[in-house]
């Protein structure tokens, strides 16, 4: 039974933890997702740890470790460019046998593809940078969660509530060229804090945390996305990368606070960046992939996506691309 604060902490915040793991919890439970169209050992296009945690009532109360469900859901449909809500895990390419598990559950198996009915050869989105954010989709991908505030003190740390913390960014100040094109900025809103010159400094794009999770931030360990907690639905921490440390298992689970209304398009995007980040390499030596890469349609002047068939020929550097296809979203 996860473990619920019954003093406020520092500063008037209940923390919602995750089971703690046992002395001898492992480190490198990860899962792999794997690409139906392709051939092993070449299909792999995404590696995630199982670092949520839950007792297993059948086997006498012992933990057990797995990935959320539905995180990983989500992080494949980023992948795959948002084409689709209807793809789900199955143990064989075929998926014929089909993950049945809630969307709340866990994950345990080592390995799972990723299939999207009608779709065998769907194509993974080249990088952060030519993915479009879903604006019209959201909702039904990120339902709207309640944002915790329970302290006048503007500037403390989201998890734990100790004022002595650092100023971050969700969707970092690099990918600015990626901000203006997906316009972000219009999910804003007022804030006392917008500033006109750069809406990536406005509330709804900062995140405060103290000083020890400020690298693990910026290095995408871990993002913060919803899940199920004894108060309904909430914005947690969830760790995407495991450490020999054991550090993970102390936060991860923690309901994350004192975001702003313009939050959620932003926790979205951070959410996304992350999953880039750890992505496998799509584009391999000698491997001919497809690809989405997003362009402007001088017609409508929107951005959409464009099919791309690529094979790299010089690692790191150049590649060969042909038989372009115009497509949308």
């Amino acid at each position: 039974m996860p473990a619920i604060a019954t003093q406020p902490g520092p500063v008037g915040i209940y923390t919602y933890f995750a089971p703690q793991a046992p002395a001898a919890a492992p480190t490198e439970l990860r899962t792999k997702f794997k690409h139906p169209g392709h051939p092993e050992p070449h299909n792999c296009f995404l590696t995630l740890s199982q670092t949520d945690q839950r007792v297993s009532a059948a086997s006498g109360g012992t933990f057990f470790f797995g990935l959320h469900h539905y995180t990983a859901r989500v992080a494949c449909e980023i992948l795959t460019g948002n084409i689709s809500r209807n793809g789900f895990f199955a143990l064989d390419r075929n998926g014929v046998s089909a993950v049945e598990t809630g969307w709340e559950d866990l994950l345990t198996e080592a390995e799972y593809y990723y299939i999207i009915p009608g779709y065998p050869s769907y194509p993974i989105v080249a990088s952060f940078q030519d993915w479009i954010f879903p604006h019209e989709d959201l909702d039904s991908i990120w339902p709207e969660e309640p944002i915790l505030r329970v302290h006048r003190t503007p500037y403390v740390c989201n998890f734990t509530g100790t004022p002595l913390c650092e100023r971050a960014l969700l969707v970092p100040i690099a990918e600015e060229p990626w901000y203006g094109i997906n316009r972000m900025e219009s999910t804003i809103g007022f804030s006392h804090q917008q500033d006109l010159n750069s809406p990536m400094r406005d509330d709804a794009n900062v995140i405060h945390l103290r000083p020890d999770l400020i690298i693990p931030f910026r290095r995408a360990s871990f993002a913060i996305v919803p899940k199920s907690t004894p108060y309904g639905m909430r914005y947690v921490m969830t760790v995407l990368l495991n450490h020999p440390s054991g550090a993970w298992s102390t936060f991860n689970g923690r309901v994350a606070h004192r975001f702003t209304n313009g939050s959620k398009h932003h926790l979205f995007a951070r959410f996304a960046w992350a999953i880039f980040e750890h992505a496998n390499p799509w584009i391999g030596l000698g491997i001919w992939r497809v690809v989405l890469r997003r362009f402007r349609d001088p017609a409508t002047e929107s951005w959409l996506y464009r099919r791309e068939f690529i094979q790299l020929i010089i690692p790191g550097h150049s590649t060969l691309t042909h038989n372009q296809q115009e497509t949308g979203r």
